[in-house]
């Protein structure tokens, strides 16, 4: 949050870029939540739940699509992984 708030700041966008802990077993429901937000842009995933979101988004790019995992989902339910 500390490298993206300042970038987002610096770049006068006006959002906000929070952690959250999620548990494996609220990771669908989050999701699911926090696309229904319509102020909601996306989120990163880390360890443990890369493979995981691989099965709830509604589209993998090809990325994540080969290695089977997702570091980023986006608000229109498409998983990608830039690792």
């Amino acid at each position: 949050p500390l490298i993206h708030g300042f970038w987002l700041e610096k770049l006068g966008i006006e959002a906000e870029y929070r952690k959250t802990h999620v548990r494996a077993g609220d990771l669908a429901d989050f999701l699911c939540q926090r696309r229904a937000d319509p102020q909601w842009r996306g989120c990163n995933v880390t360890v443990p739940h890369k493979v995981a979101v691989a099965a709830l988004v509604d589209q993998l790019d090809g990325s994540a699509a080969t290695v089977g995992a997702v570091n980023c989902v986006t608000s229109d339910g498409t998983g990608y992984n830039s690792d």
